[in-house]
């Protein structure tokens, strides 16, 4: 409130006269038909300014150790600041679309042209109007990232979540006998390999063994009729 209104209110008398409209706009009197009513209206000023003023004093005076009344907004030393919630979120913020020019991949902008959404933007792009297909809604964001995350295939192997499925066609060689062929993986499991299987695919009826050898890889025997035998199987491991 203006310090020349608070001196008009605090010294309303019989002889005080308020014009509808002031030349500097400090207020306005709509039909106050006693000075009783005038009193009333400056005793109200003056109640309110009061509380203003208190609730002021206790927002100013709170801290982390003493209570009080606290702001929320993006100034430094709210609770909640710009900066303070960009480290939360781990994003950086862009501003607005229609007053940023030049979008970054990967910043977060509010959209103020249609819906009032926060959109992260996926595409570098130069313009101040709403492309949908260079953002997408981050209230989709988590879960799609889940999703997105969710399968992965590469290497040879086939992930979901932390499981890893590896799998593929190898041979045993009678010659190595009951010392077993070895077989490693091109990519070892972070850290542990949890089941393991081999189906025959080789001539004739040959039963597979295999032998875990860790994160690695595997050993394998086969046999026709007992007797160590050439083979070709399929096989499948499991891990994470």
């Amino acid at each position: 409130m203006k310090q020349a209104t608070l001196d008009l209110i605090k010294n309303v008398d019989e002889n005080t006269f308020i014009p509808a409209n002031t030349k500097n706009e400090l207020f306005e009197l709509f039909q106050l038909d006693t000075v009783a009513d005038l009193r009333k209206v400056s005793r109200n000023f003056m109640k309110l300014y009061e509380i203003l003023e208190h609730l002021d004093d206790q927002t100013s005076s709170a801290t982390t150790e003493k209570a009080g009344i606290v702001k929320f907004g993006i100034e430094t030393g709210d609770v909640i600041d710009a900066e303070t919630w960009k480290q939360a979120i781990g994003q950086s913020l862009g501003g607005y679309i229609s007053k940023v020019e030049s979008k970054e991949a990967g910043k977060w902008y509010i959209n103020d042209l249609t819906d009032g959404k926060i959109y992260k933007c996926i595409q570098n792009h130069t313009s101040k109007s709403f492309d949908i297909t260079k953002f997408v809604d981050i209230t989709n964001v988590g879960i799609s990232d889940k999703v997105e995350n969710l399968f992965e295939f590469k290497n040879g192997q086939f992930k979901i979540g932390n499981i890893i499925f590896k799998f593929g066609i190898t041979n045993y060689y009678a010659r190595d006998g009951i010392r077993a062929t070895p077989f490693s993986y091109s990519v070892p499991f972070p850290n542990a390999t949890i089941f393991l299987s081999a189906t025959d695919i080789g001539g004739g009826a040959n039963s597979v063994s295999l032998k875990n050898d860790g994160n690695f890889g595997f050993s394998s025997w086969a046999k026709k009729d007992g007797i160590f035998s050439d083979t070709t199987f399929w096989w499948l491991a499991i891990g994470y």
